[in-house]
């Protein structure tokens, strides 16, 4: 959508006093000049905001950088006035400066961020790291929990409104009708099948004023860290929303732009820092919401290859998908997380399958990330079987709409017992898999680890290995120091059941 004709001379200055094109969407332009970046709000109307007027664009303006504060106070800087001198020519405002009333435009001041820097341009160049997913994770996770719940009863009945809007939006924009409708009958069927579900989300402290746009191209590296910046401003009941809604944005780009295992990694990372099972059953409409809505907007821009995919990616992720229990036992250093981890995003669509990896719940239950190492009063016998508990209450909680794999050592029998009476009182397939590898494997693996959640150490190990136990007789015994770590195997064996296996 181009810079509309009442702004041509406004774009004109901006490139003057920057030297440079704009980067432009739908709703704005941003001029990236040597120092700073100065964002102008196109005066479009569309269903869902109206910036017609410079007194509108000037209101979002200083919302934008209020809300934007939170996040990314480094970035956002000031709203100023473009306005004509007495000579006639334009001119921007200082910093601090009283914005004049006959202002012509506004714009918004932030620091120039480096292209290279932002997530979208570093997906694309395949730069995206572990690391670097985790690290993200955690940002959104500390940037969630650090907001104030909003009680929304009719949360149900917003989704509802959610639906019907970007519909009405997705046929403004001349997307494929038959495939609209079959979308808007799968998003509501999905809806009313969980109504419940819904509704406790929304009386249960999970809705918040968000972030609202939360996908790659509104974060960057800023001081080397992830940064969230770019919250959606124009209208609070769509950024007032299920922080599992909020986080669907960031989950469904990361699978449209590295695919299931990126998208895997940053949802599993998140349910060990928050132990938010719960929105596992809600993910399919959150995350074919947020598909949709990109898909109108990318259609907005003449992107008819990405609105397309959008557009099937909308409809894949509300189709049921059959799921099972996978158990992954074994001594540590065995590969359990390794296998979990590369077979998890194939299992079902994406996300893919919920990693319940007992180091991880025993760090949630402390308060404490993933890799911080804890004292041995965290391993008690008592301790166990706390973490065993809350493990069981996570597959509750994500009522077994994933494919779930717990990655424990599995040493308890009665522990055993319950993941296998689980599997078969959801009536849905069990996998037990017990994995074996050399002593000398073993503690290589162990002594080599780094940032990992697991605490144990080689003589942690040799304790264990002097009272193990045989592996259970109906599991599959893998031996992990053969070919591949046993993820061919272990694929072999998930293939002959009825799941999607990718």
């Amino acid at each position: 959508m181009p810079i509309p004709k009442p702004q041509t001379e406004v774009a004109a200055f901006l490139q003057e006093l920057t030297g440079v094109q704009p980067i432009e969407t739908h709703i704005s332009a941003v001029y990236c000049g040597n120092r700073h970046a100065f964002k102008l709000k196109k005066a479009v109307v569309l269903p869902y905001l109206n910036f017609s007027t410079p007194t509108h664009r000037l209101r979002f303006l200083r919302r934008e950088l209020s809300l934007n504060k939170r996040t990314a106070p480094g970035i956002y800087q000031h709203v100023k006035a473009i306005y004509h001198t007495r000579g006639g020519k334009l001119a921007l405002t200082e910093d601090g400066q009283a914005l004049p009333v006959d202002a012509v435009d506004y714009v918004l001041q932030m620091a120039k961020i480096p292209k290279q820097d932002l997530f979208d341009n570093i997906a694309a160049q395949g730069a995206i790291t572990t690391d670097i997913l985790k690290a993200l994770a955690d940002t959104v996770f500390f940037f969630h929990a650090g907001l104030a719940p909003i009680t929304k009863k009719d949360w149900p009945n917003e989704l509802l409104r959610l639906i019907d809007e970007n519909m009405i939006s997705a046929e403004y924009t001349g997307l494929d009708t038959e495939i609209l409708t079959q979308w808007y009958e799968l998003a509501v069927r999905a809806l009313q099948a969980r109504w419940a579900d819904f509704t406790a989300r929304g009386e249960g402290g999970f809705i918040s004023r968000a972030h609202g746009d939360l996908h790659l191209g509104n974060i960057c590296l800023w001081n080397s860290k992830p940064t969230l910046f770019d919250a959606l401003e124009f209208d609070e009941k769509l950024a007032t929303i299920d922080t599992a809604y909020d986080f669907a944005f960031l989950l469904m780009d990361l699978d449209q732009r590295l695919g299931s295992a990126a998208a895997n990694l940053v949802f599993n990372r998140i349910i060990a820092r928050n132990g938010d099972a719960a929105m596992v059953p809600l993910l399919p409409l959150y995350l074919s919401l947020r598909a949709i809505i990109r898909a109108h907007v990318a259609a907005l821009s003449g992107d008819l290859g990405v609105t397309n995919a959008l557009l099937r990616s909308a409809i894949k992720y509300l189709q049921p998908n059959p799921v099972a229990l996978v158990a992954i036992g074994g001594l540590p250093g065995s590969g359990k997380s390794t296998l979990a981890y590369r077979v998890a995003p194939r299992l079902g669509s994406s996300p893919g399958g919920l990693i319940l990896r007992h180091d991880e719940i025993r760090k949630q239950l402390a308060g404490v990330a993933p890799e911080q190492k804890l004292d041995p009063s965290f391993y008690t016998p008592e301790m166990n079987d706390l973490v065993e508990r809350r493990s069981l209450d996570l597959m509750k909680a994500s009522d077994f709409a994933r494919t779930i794999i717990v990655d424990a050592t599995c040493r308890n029998p009665h522990f055993r017992h319950a993941i296998e009476e689980a599997a078969r009182t959801q009536k849905i397939a069990f996998f037990g898999f017990w994995l074996t590898a050399p002593l000398a494997a073993l503690e290589e693996r162990v002594s080599a680890r780094t940032a990992d959640a697991s605490d144990a150490n080689v003589p942690i190990l040799r304790s264990m290995l002097a009272a193990t136990q045989p592996a259970p007789a109906a599991w599959s015994l893998i031996d992990t120091a053969q070919n591949d770590g046993g993820f061919t195997e272990m694929m072999s064996v998930l293939s002959t059941s009825k799941l999607q296996v990718n």
